[in-house]
């Protein structure tokens, strides 16, 4: 699967969106799972955190208390924001991907698909 056709993770939309949590990996994780939509639970269950662990994060770190809490609407729509951006960007390079191909192919080399195809990309 090469970069064009592959999913974008949680993790990397995290990266563009989190605020800095700490010293653990795992917070990261899991706070970029729960941006993206998923629950308590599962979010858990993938960062690979137990519920106490979590329960004392939340009373010992204010800052993730705070991006899981009241803060996790602001992280949730900045991760729809940025997904959309990514999906809409990686779908805009693929056509011009596309129309190049099209483009590099001799005039008497082309099908009538392929022709029509190119007379929509120069209308």
């Amino acid at each position: 699967m090469n970069e064009s056709t592959s999913l974008i993770s949680p993790e990397i939309i995290g990266e563009s969106i989190i605020p800095h949590v700490a010293d653990d990996s795992r917070k990261f994780n899991y706070l970029s799972l729960r941006a993206s939509g998923i629950g308590i639970r599962e979010a858990c269950k993938r960062a690979g955190v137990p519920p106490t662990t979590l329960k004392k994060w939340r009373h010992n770190d204010q800052n993730l208390k705070y991006w899981d809490g009241p803060g996790l609407l602001t992280l949730r729509k900045s991760y729809r924001n940025q997904l959309l951006l990514e999906l809409w960007s990686r779908n805009f390079r693929r056509v011009l991907e596309d129309q190049a191909e099209l483009l590099e192919i001799p005039e008497d080399m082309l099908t009538k698909d392929q022709r029509k195809a190119r007379e929509k990309v120069w209308k």
